[in-house]
């Protein structure tokens, strides 16, 4: 009998050291995972780029008797260089000027067009009367007497209209709408100054210009020397998980200023290849 409670008792001893080994283990289980360890639950996956797309719209500015349209002709072959590199599409803004400068070298265009077929959307571009620079077309009668005046806006846009290929103009931007927004061009873009995610943000939207229904986005100034601020890398950065599915991210570069930026432009680059973001132009992401 004595020997059955030995055995009963060592018995008894083993489990008690077995549960207890048990729940010390199970404590330390627990324990490795509230502090992090290798069997710790997964954190939360940051929210990624949500949008529907992203533009860029490159103003090609007018130009001044003074300035060096060459110089400004090769910063644009650099910049669509480097958007190639990364794969971004572009949507350059031709003022009429600058166009003919272009049309001046079958060299020029036979390049631009190269663009064209890689990628690159040509639009073109205004500035009105209302606007610091007037590029002196303009539909309003009134214009007809300015000692800058050059032409209606059905001037400037046929000057525009032969640099693509097929000789058509699809997408635009410019002050002045009112008068001055040109039949058949029915995509537009358009934005202001402060580095706001009223401007870098947007909703495609329509409005009524010469009895004719316009699609449009906004975008935000970048890399730009206009007496403003422009929006940076890490504001756009900050932004990027705020944009919802149906959203653009759009921005505008100046010829004139966007060689000082080109640093700028390549972190924003990477920026949007660590985001799987690719830049469309405003034909293709508005023609959908």
């Amino acid at each position: 009998m004595n020997k059955q409670k030995t055995i009963f008792a060592g018995l008894l001893i083993l489990l008690i050291v077995s549960l207890s080994f048990f729940l010390l283990q199970n404590h330390l289980n627990q324990s490795e995972t509230l502090i992090g360890g290798e069997h710790s639950q997964p954190t939360q996956e940051i929210k990624g780029f949500q949008g529907a797309g992203a533009h860029i719209s490159v103003h090609i500015e007018p130009l001044s008797d003074t300035e060096d349209a060459l110089t400004r002709w090769e910063t644009m072959s650099q910049l669509v260089e480097l958007a190639d590199s990364y794969g971004m599409k572009l949507s350059l803004h031709f003022s009429a000027s600058p166009a003919n400068f272009v049309l001046q070298s079958s060299i020029r265009l036979a390049t631009l067009r190269k663009w064209e077929a890689n990628g690159h959307e040509i639009a073109f571009h205004h500035h009105g009367q209302s606007h610091a620079s007037w590029d002196g077309y303009s539909n309003d009668p009134k214009a007809r007497f300015e000692s800058e005046y050059k032409g209606t806006i059905e001037d400037l846009l046929e000057t525009v209209s032969a640099l693509p290929k097929g000789g058509v103009i699809l997408s635009g931007s410019g002050t002045d709408e009112d008068t001055d927004w040109p039949t058949g061009v029915i995509y537009m873009t358009n934005g202001g100054s402060p580095p706001s995610s009223d401007y870098l943000i947007s909703k495609i939207d329509t409005v009524s210009y010469n009895d004719q229904e316009i699609l449009f986005l906004t975008k935000a100034p970048f890399g730009v020397d206009k007496g403003f601020e422009s929006t940076s890398v890490e504001f756009i950065e900050e932004h990027l998980t705020l944009i919802e599915q149906n959203e653009y991210i759009g921005l505008a570069f100046s010829d004139t200023d966007i060689g000082k930026y080109f640093d700028d432009v390549e972190n924003l680059f990477k920026l949007y290849q660590e985001h799987d973001i690719v830049t469309s132009t405003l034909d293709s992401l508005l023609g959908e």
